[in-house]
């Protein structure tokens, strides 16, 4: 099973990277582009997409994804190195028990010291 690694966006509008590439860079037949426009006129997302990356520079886009995937990469690892939280919220939980042990114990022990 390969994994789909396009960004959700992409996905859910069924246009496949490869074309759409393709069509930014006019290295599409005239047939190929004309069937490309109609499938993106099913898709308000997609035109707008198509629309905005049109006035970029494709070296610009290129560099674009290239340091979203490097940046969401790096986010990525950060949050799988992250603790969970119930784990700090146990820790915290056991110091408090501890601290209540120690407390009762101590007081037992000087109401036992006092009765003698």
């Amino acid at each position: 099973m390969t994994e789909n690694k396009q960004p959700a966006s992409i996905q859910q509008t069924g246009i496949e990277p490869e074309k759409l590439q393709q069509y930014l860079n006019n290295a599409m037949s005239e047939s190929e582009a004309h069937a490309f426009e109609m499938e993106m006129e099913a898709d308000a997302f997609s035109q707008d997409a198509v629309e905005g990356l049109q006035m970029m520079n494709p070296d610009k886009i290129a560099a674009s994804v290239q340091m979203l995937h490097q940046q969401l990469h790096q986010e990525t690892r950060k949050r799988k190195k992250r603790k969970p939280l119930i784990v700090g919220i146990a820790n915290v939980y056991t110091a408090i028990a501890i601290i209540i042990i120690i407390a009762v114990v101590d007081d037992v022990k000087s109401r036992c010291n006092d009765h003698e």
